[in-house]
């Protein structure tokens, strides 16, 4: 049973160490789904260290200036994807 918990308590780390690193792809991150993921990737936002760099406002309005009908929804999932908070908890 000890091997076991210890198996869980690295995997549980490894997780956190995955998801605080800033070069974690988009794909991974909370709140953007399949499409938000292809949408960024297709404006050159491929991690979370992109989408900190250009922020989520700019990265938003490449995303519609490159015509997809991005709705606040995405900009709200940005924005929380980078605090690794659900983006119901972002405030407007």
């Amino acid at each position: 049973m000890r091997g076991r918990h210890l198996a869980v308590q690295r995997l549980k780390s490894w997780r956190t160490v995955t998801m605080n690193n800033k070069y974690t792809p988009i794909t991974s991150l909370k709140n953007l789904g399949p499409t938000s993921a292809k949408w960024l990737s297709a404006v050159g936002i491929c991690t979370k260290a992109d989408l900190i760099r250009v922020g989520p406002v700019a990265a938003y309005l490449m995303v519609q200036g490159a015509g997809y009908n991005a709705t606040l929804n995405l900009l709200y999932a940005m924005h929380a994807a980078i605090a690794d908070t659900h983006w119901t908890e972002v405030a407007a």
